[in-house]
């Protein structure tokens, strides 16, 4: 087996996967912090694991608070083979005894070019390959009589050692990395092993994929060609219904013809078979409300969802929707809980809050279509109700825009008088202190946000949709959550798509970093194009 100790970074389980394909073995990933409690240096120690990998990480091997498990567990393993990743090559560099300096400049997504001694871990690996590099500090000093380097980037930092008498090394750069060339090799390298064409069953990654479930639900669908205005066809559907939904493609208002402005979704929780879901971390407990009945449940959303999702829907001769029945809905920043431990606040808010609808609108924008959806139970089939909720959904269908939105124009900047949480001074101060904590190596990157809080008194749905007129975007949402007397409205306008999984089990994302508007002008959207193509830090 091969141990992968987890430092807390970003990059851990790009490692794992990495490791799992070259290996034909999913290692085993442990927390620094768990590492006493799982015995990891007595089961280093008898011989459990083949290798041994320690992750990148924030901080430096010489704070106890942040090496004192990779420590122990390298001290342990002196005839393993260990392979120790930025944090973990300076930690190895550190017990041999070599010194951690700042590196001449901190360097956070750079990509270098690596020259090395074409031995050991670089073994068939051609000279100056390129490597993506995310450390401030380095190593220095070097006692050459206990640790030998073997590879250096074009700014001299040494970038990979081999400890003298031990089956030990160290790389201070990301072989994991979708840029980095040749860590594939590296790696199979380290593990002494070729490339494996399959990874055993009983060993392989779960990979997440198209599952045979009993079909809980089937759909009544009718399509009706009609050029709806999704905002007024809205305004209907909600005003009957505590809870509504609307995901919002408000960029097809703007003629756009992208796949990713193509759909808005419409839905509620009327009808007998639609339920609310509420979810408030500190009690533990799930509220459910469907039809008439509302009831409690002792688990947390998470597994409540995943119970559901097995319920499927039918989706057999249907036109291929985004959206042919589910859960929309949020979870709070606070469900971090449920995954890798406690946060620092509670909200007033629901932590989650999810709604199955029975009656939905998905309209295409593109071809001018409106597909109305109704959920019956698969074995009841179509009932009275599911006619007279499609017949609803048709009633509301609506082809005239609202009225603009006029209750907040009296309101200016001037009149939504409020307090920013840090004063300019204090924000300028608050950027130094993140330089430091790059230098010295405890983040590679920081997102210095502010708050600014105001009163006014506006209706949510009318702020939406002045939200929606001035900041259009393919990924807007607006939900009105009411069922437990919540009152709670959430209003959303996203350019990115954080994560979509197709059928297959197929998983895309869609996000705006590296990228940059288009210019009209052909020469001036050139330029865009070559700059995103060799700007260092946007790659």
């Amino acid at each position: 087996m091969i141990l992968l100790l987890d430092n807390h970074d970003s990059y851990t389980f790009n490692l794992y996967q990495l490791i799992a394909e070259v290996a034909g073995q999913s290692p085993l990933v442990v927390r620094a912090e768990h590492a006493e409690g799982e015995s990891l240096p007595q089961r280093v120690s008898a011989g459990e694991f083949s290798h041994v990998v320690i992750s990148p990480g924030p901080g430096t091997p010489e704070d106890p608070q942040d090496f004192d498990a990779a420590r122990e567990v390298i001290e342990t393993a002196s005839d393993i083979p260990v392979l120790g990743i930025c944090l973990g090559h300076q930690g190895l560099a550190l017990i041999n005894g070599s010194a951690i300096h700042r590196a001449p400049e901190p360097k956070h997504g750079f990509i270098s070019t690596i020259h090395h001694t074409g031995t050991e871990l670089f073994a068939t690996i051609p000279q100056d390959f390129k490597v993506v590099r995310y450390h401030s500090l380095c190593v220095d000093d070097i006692d050459t009589m206990r640790v030998q380097p073997q590879a250096w980037s074009e700014d001299g930092v040494v970038m990979a050692l081999k400890v003298l008498d031990q089956p030990h090394w160290g790389v201070q750069f990301h072989p994991e990395s979708i840029l980095t060339e040749h860590g594939r090799t590296l790696v199979e390298n380290f593990l002494g092993q070729k490339p494996t064409t399959a990874i055993p069953k009983e060993s392989a990654p779960v990979v997440p994929g198209p599952k045979s479930v009993p079909e809980k639900w089937k759909l009544e669908h009718r399509a009706i060609t009609m050029a709806i205005d999704c905002e007024a066809t809205f305004a209907r559907l909600k005003a009957h219904a505590q809870d509504a939904f609307w995901l919002d493609s408000a960029t097809a208002d703007l003629g756009a013809d992208t796949e990713s402005g193509r759909y808005s979704i419409l839905g509620t929780n009327a009808g007998s078979k639609a339920a609310s879901i509420r979810y408030d971390i500190s009690t533990g407990m799930v509220q459910v409300a469907r039809g008439d009945e509302t009831f409690s449940a002792e688990t947390d959303i998470l597994s409540y969802l995943r119970e559901l999702l097995a319920e499927s829907v039918a989706t057999h001769d249907l036109p291929a929707l985004p959206f042919l029945g589910g859960y929309v809905g949020f979870l709070g920043f606070e469900c971090k809980a449920l995954t890798v431990g406690p946060g620092l606040h509670s909200a007033v808010t629901p932590d989650a809050y999810w709604v199955f609808p029975q009656a939905f609108v998905v309209f295409d924008h593109r071809q001018a279509i409106a597909h109305l959806c109704v959920v019956y139970d698969a074995i009841e089939g179509p009932t009275a109700e599911t006619a007279q909720l499609m017949e609803w959904l048709e009633e509301s269908l609506e082809d005239t825009p609202l009225p603009s939105s006029t209750k907040l124009a009296a309101h200016t900047a001037s009149e939504l008088d409020g307090q920013w949480r840090l004063s300019a001074d204090e924000y300028v101060e608050r950027i130094g202190e993140v330089d430091k904590a790059l230098r010295r190596g405890d983040s590679y990157e920081v997102c210095l946000t502010d708050t600014y809080e105001t009163s006014a008194a506006v209706d949510g749905w009318d702020l939406y949709r002045q939200l929606r007129r001035n900041n259009p975007a393919p990924y807007a949402a607006y939900l009105k959550l009411g069922a437990f007397g919540d009152e709670l409205e959430v209003l959303s306008s996203s350019p990115e798509r954080f994560l979509k999984v197709e059928q297959d089990g197929t998983v895309s994302s869609k996000p705006i970093k590296g990228t940059i508007a288009r210019a009209e002008d052909p020469d001036e959207d050139r330029r865009r194009s070559y700059y995103l193509q060799t700007d260092p830090k946007t790659r």
